[in-house]
């Protein structure tokens, strides 16, 4: 922390903080899906997961459409589901958030501790592009943000002072996580270990999109998407609707 502190000021704050000033200048209109239900004044936080598989020959099929656009398998998932939401919103100017590990020097990969940070990825699909030019626009943003990816959120909205709404998180409602790590194996003497997934009945964001692989059980090449999703503002149908859309556009 005391690190971070000394490093981030001057001139390198100055930098990152000028990005992301530039990148959500005029942001105005939040990208939202509609809701089923009418949005409380203040977000509820009350949530609800829906799991769903992207088998393996479509997986393999994705990595192999990423690896000729030059692209990663998070930007082309993530195109995917932003070419979506700019169906569902009828917005071309859509923004999502997502986490990065805020562990880019060696000496902090072995730190023990949540360290997240989360960066607004704000995309321009106006122009009706091809699928192909949509991950071009996506894949500059990623990188892009990746460059300016050590200033603390936080102090982008203290800086910023967008209008505050207890209703809503500032600058994006849906974030986008994509952890392509294989699944850890416990492994004690005398102990068999596996992963279980509870659900805490929460959620952070209007819709937070986790894409981990799915584990030895179902094939190392299938992908699990957890759709967490705030239950005050969707119904359980609606998210499933959106998650079945999501697999036909990605096929």
């Amino acid at each position: 922390v005391l690190w971070q502190r000394e490093w981030l000021q001057g001139e390198v704050l100055k930098t990152q903080l000028e990005y992301w000033q530039k990148q959500l200048k005029g942001l105005n209109q939040v990208t939202e899906i509609l809701t089923d239900y009418p949005r409380p004044p203040v977000q509820t936080l009350r949530g609800r997961a829906l799991r769903t598989l992207i088998p393996a020959p479509l997986t393999r099929q994705l990595r192999a459409f990423s690896q000729t656009d030059k692209a990663t398998l998070f930007m082309v998932l993530l195109t995917g589901l932003k070419v979506l939401l700019s169906r569902y919103t009828n917005q071309e100017d859509v923004v999502v958030g997502s986490s990065v590990a805020n562990r880019r020097l060696p000496e902090s990969e072995g730190l023990i501790g949540m360290i997240v940070n989360n960066v607004a990825l704000r995309t321009d699909l106006s122009g009706q592009p091809t699928f192909r030019e949509a991950i071009a626009r996506v894949r500059q943003t990623a990188l892009e943000a990746y460059d300016h990816q050590d200033i603390p959120f936080e102090r982008i909205v203290g800086a910023m002072q967008p209008e505050r709404d207890l209703s809503r998180n500032p600058f994006f409602q849906i974030i986008f996580s994509f952890h392509d790590a294989p699944v850890p194996v416990l492994d004690l003497p005398d102990v068999q270990g596996e992963i279980t997934y509870h659900q805490n009945d929460s959620a952070k964001f209007d819709l937070n999109v986790l894409v981990v692989p799915s584990g030895e059980r179902q094939g190392p090449d299938e992908l699990l998407i957890v759709w967490e999703y705030n239950r005050d503002l969707f119904t359980a149908e609606t998210i499933t609707r959106l998650a079945a859309r999501f697999e036909r556009l990605l096929s």
